[in-house]
């Protein structure tokens, strides 16, 4: 982990370190090849009940996967890395997996690449790189098919970095195109790295040292300052543009919470708790989980102190050593700026935090104790084995605890016992689990899991909705009935509920009323095909058929090959034809 003393551009130690890494990847990751998709939290959006995905790459599903914002978010180039994988794989998991697993090692590679070229350290840079491969922290983004888009959008902005060293050292046109392309690919894959332009200019500071140079005057340094910040105002308006898109589309889809939910003040607090917790989890990754329930005004104002008052200091040092050791401020930059839009200033989603947002952040931490440690053994032989010794144990004890970390993700039950083992209260892991129940028919352990949701959160609508649908499938149909009526009184333009409780209502023979419920849940989600063929089917009890076959016709329309619309448009003919 000591500074390189050979020459930084020699292919044989990057060969060997390049394949060691990929290695390193696979052999922490590799139970992952055998687990399933987690069909009860995203897989399901993204993959397994998404048929424009699962129809594989076409012109149709290319300008979908750029005009849809289906999952709350507009991230084309997602979507079309899902799309390829079916097309590859069908719904074969082991491929999907295996898509990630490829991706995440070519990061471990790209940014070994990237810090070796900019800081002609061959072995810190290798060192950061290994850390990234295999820390637990990073299971989250590698395991769950569902945020592809952690690891594709980390691809892309690591590719732009490397752009812009070849950039920096003998600046072009053609570069700067190369690195602005990298950073809109990136940005299509996830709006995550919409800090990345700063991140540059922390990178002029350190390693490349484009702000100063000797005898240049300290005129001459501002003015070099303000044209290496000018040059940087393309790749802010790109990611400008890109953080619009992507609060239009929260906003819209409903994901972003309102200030009345989540006061600023409760956002501050939670973000300066949050960026300690993430730096406590990545020296000591223990007790780590899909899903950190929010603390809301619980956190006591010791802890919020502490946490603001430790940033604030560790800062303060930071900047005090910006002539000595650069890299410790342009390390802890890089983890403050690039965590930022996922601190929870903009809160989307009820999380606290998440193992995934740290998945590029953490790698700024990882560079201020290789570089701190590589220059306080210098070149002492001594000092530099014991170093490496350590960095190799730390690597190695780091994989075991990222295959332990692994096997929480063999399916949606492993995953969420141990999100509840973690923290008790956690009304979302409990409504999660009860949906894994439900699908295999355990209706029971599904209906208690769902009470214990609600005994935590009893304004929880999802628990509500969930638990009529367990009500729903065992013809209970007046306690299901009443549930979806609390959700909907809890959330007026809850879609799925007004769908659900029209079912339910059709059941009980009340026709009219369920035809109410489905118009309303058309007007909340116009393009859903279930629904439309809902509405059918209690249109049709009433002898409507031309009304009932438009809603079928339009149900096919958006999903081709709906059983039960295809039946039920047949039917319509046929009752219409005879009617006449």
């Amino acid at each position: 982990m000591h500074a390189n003393s050979g020459a930084s551009g020699s292919p044989r130690p990057a060969f060997w370190v390049a394949l060691f890494l990929v290695l390193l990847c696979l052999g922490a990751f590799w139970p992952v090849f055998r687990y399933g998709f987690i069909a009860i939290y995203d897989d399901d959006l993204y993959v397994t009940e998404r048929p424009e995905v699962q129809a594989g790459l076409s012109p149709s599903g290319v300008v979908w996967a750029f005009t849809t914002t289906a999952a709350y978010n507009w991230h084309p180039l997602t979507w079309l890395s899902h799309m390829l994988d079916c097309e590859l794989y069908g719904l074969n998991a082991a491929g999907h997996h295996t898509s990630s697993i490829l991706i995440h090692a070519a990061n471990a590679v790209l940014l070994f690449l990237v810090l070796a070229r900019m800081t002609k350290a061959v072995w810190p840079s290798a060192w950061v790189a290994a850390l990234f491969a295999v820390h637990p922290l990073h299971v989250e983004s590698v395991a769950w098919i569902a945020e592809r888009k952690d690891v594709l959008s980390t691809l892309f902005a690591l590719l732009a970095m490397a752009a812009y060293a070849r950039y920096a050292a003998r600046p072009s046109i053609r570069w700067y195109m190369v690195v602005v392309a990298g950073l809109a690919l990136s940005l299509m894959a996830k709006a995550m790295f919409v800090t990345l332009p700063l991140l540059l200019l922390l990178l002029d500071l350190w390693p490349l040292r484009r702000f100063t140079s000797d005898g240049v005057s300290e005129g001459s340094a501002l003015r070099r300052a303000g044209r290496l910040v000018l040059e940087k105002a393309p790749l802010l308006a790109l990611s400008a543009l890109s953080s619009l898109v992507a609060v239009l589309t929260q906003r819209h889809g409903g994901a972003m919470q309102t200030l009345e939910r989540f006061p600023l003040g409760v956002r501050l607090s939670n973000a300066a708790v949050a960026y300690v917790a993430y730096i406590a989890k990545t020296i000591w990754p223990a007790g780590l989980a899909v899903y950190y329930p929010h603390p809301q005004n619980a956190l006591p104002i010791w802890q919020v102190a502490g946490s603001a008052g430790l940033l604030a200091l560790v800062t303060i040092a930071a900047l005090t050593c910006i002539r000595t050791r650069p890299y410790l401020l342009t390390g802890w930059l890089w983890y403050l700026l690039t965590l930022a839009p996922v601190i929870g200033i903009i809160q989307v989603g009820q999380q606290a935090m998440a193992d995934r947002y740290t998945y590029f952040p953490i790698v700024g931490l990882f560079i201020g104790v290789a570089w701190g440690l590589a220059e306080s053994v210098g070149r002492r032989s001594v000092g530099r084995q014991a170093l490496a010794c350590c960095g190799v144990a730390l690597i190695g004890v780091l994989s075991l605890a990222t295959v332990f970390q692994v096997r929480h993700w063999q399916n949606g039950r492993t995953l969420f016992e141990q999100a509840i083992r973690v923290n008790t209260d956690n009304s979302l892991a409990h409504r999660n689990l009860a949906m894994w129940f439900a699908r295999r028919g355990l209706y029971d352990a599904a209906e208690g899991h769902l009470e214990q949701a609600l005994d935590i959160d009893p304004a929880y609508v999802d628990a509500h909705n969930a638990l009529g649908m367990v009500f729903l499938t065992q013809d209970k149909l007046e306690p299901a009935a009443e549930h979806f009526e609390r959700a909907i009184t809890l959330d007026p333009h809850y879609a799925a509920a007004h769908n659900n409780l029209g079912v339910s209502l059709v059941r009980l023979g009340r026709n009219e009323q369920a035809e109410e419920q489905f118009a309303v849940a058309l007007a909340l989600d116009p393009d859903n095909a279930e629904m439309h063929a809902n509405f059918a089917e209690a249109l049709q009890r009433e002898g409507r058929w031309d009304e009932a076959a438009a809603h079928f016709g339009r149900a096919l329309q958006l999903r081709p090959g709906l059983a039960a619309a295809q039946a039920g448009l047949e039917r319509c003919r046929a009752e219409g034809s005879q009617s006449q």
